[in-house]
């Protein structure tokens, strides 16, 4: 019987997946080195149409101050006034325009709470809003600043529901302008 024995080591058995993983590192490494120098070429080609870009805006920009600036005189203001407050005064509106009415309450609307629905009658000063929240503190808080604002006259609560989901609390408030 004969021995044969093998002085020779066997390879680890993480070499060939270490060794796999390093190359895919490395090749993964390249790839974003290959996109980082073709988005570096990109924008240096930007650059001339960005200069060109900042000159006419500079350019715009010194003739807008240079131009005088012609306003109306005073007695043609007071003309388009008379005229604003006539056309006012056929339009029967009374209470404040929608466009204030909604910067007015995005203003002041908390932020965790939502306006559900809005119903405004400017001609009868007056306007209905359902607004919600997941509790009663951010409404309260809203309904409190709309009883201390000086241009209403009311802020009624009407209602006090349940919102979309069973958890939702809603407000309807009813808000009387002054005149």
């Amino acid at each position: 019987m004969k021995i044969t024995t093998s002085l020779r080591a066997s390879p680890p058995r993480l070499a060939l997946p270490l060794a796999l993983g390093l190359w895919i590192l490395a090749v993964w490494w390249v790839v974003i080195a290959i996109g980082i120098a073709v988005d570096a070429l990109g924008r240096r080609a930007e650059i001339p149409r960005q200069r060109e870009r900042l000159a006419r805006i500079e350019a715009e920009a010194s003739r807008a101050k240079s131009a005088p600036v012609s306003l109306p005189s005073p007695e043609a203001l007071a003309r388009v006034r008379e005229r604003v407050a006539a056309m006012n005064a056929v339009s029967g509106s009374v209470g404040l325009p929608a466009s204030e009415l909604l910067a007015w309450l995005e203003a002041h609307l908390p932020a965790d709470a939502w306006l559900v629905s809005l119903h405004h009658q400017p001609r009868q000063a007056e306007t209905r809003l359902v607004v919600e929240a997941a509790s009663t503190e951010p409404l309260a808080t809203f309904l409190r600043a709309l009883e201390k604002e000086p241009r209403f006259a009311e802020a009624l609560l009407l209602r006090q529901g349940v919102g979309r989901g069973a958890s939702m609390v809603q407000f309807e408030i009813r808000i009387k302008e002054r005149r």
